[in-house]
């Protein structure tokens, strides 16, 4: 490694290091446990499982249970992108050292997607027409709740139609990818 290269990456360290402590004095002051936002926080990250606990139907859940986790991480890839270039921002966190919304990106969205999805495939129901209006519904209906109540905040340009495209990208390239794991799936199963 050249000097130069040693020499911006102990910067870049560094500069990672004030910030994730920044961060953590931030939430120790605004953002902590004896908060109400905390709560909320904590609020969206159990009661969305223990409803898929319940709901989820265990003859599909290979298959939900993939879609979700692929829910998650194309969600939490779109927003760690949008906090990392300071697109928008989460006033209060339930964990401090991580830019992105823990409930949002790792319970209350993906299990409302996975749902949904097994709500359309028990019925046969047009996928991209449903995914198009739960990504209306997320884009302007909780994104401006959570606006509204200082959960959520846009800078540099961003607004709810970007948001309303990311909900959508995520369940096209959700489903794209479940569809092909489905169909290698049947492709490989050994004829009875």
């Amino acid at each position: 490694m050249s000097d130069k290269q040693e020499a911006m990456l102990k910067r870049l360290g560094d500069v990672l290091a004030e910030n994730t402590q920044d961060r953590l004095q931030y939430w120790l002051e605004f953002s902590n446990a004896g908060t109400w936002q905390f709560w909320f926080n904590v609020f969206i990250i159990v009661a969305p499982l223990i409803l898929l606990a319940f709901a989820l139907e265990r003859r599909q859940a290979f298959r939900i249970s993939f879609y979700g986790l692929l829910v998650h991480m194309v969600f939490t890839y779109i927003d760690a992108f949008g906090t990392l270039h300071g697109f928008w921002e989460y006033p209060y966190k339930f964990f401090p050292f991580l830019t992105v919304s823990i409930g949002l990106d790792s319970s209350l969205v993906p299990v409302v997607y996975m749902l949904l999805y097994q709500w359309v495939l028990n019925r046969k129901k047009n996928y991209y027409f449903w995914f198009f209006l739960l990504s209306l519904a997320f884009a302007f209906g909780l994104k401006p709740i959570m606006t509204a109540l200082d959960l959520f905040q846009f800078y540099r340009g961003a607004n709810f139609l970007h948001l309303f495209a990311g909900y959508y990208f995520i369940a096209l390239t959700s489903k794209w990818i479940t569809d092909l794991f489905a169909r290698h799936q049947g492709a490989a199963e050994p004829a009875a």
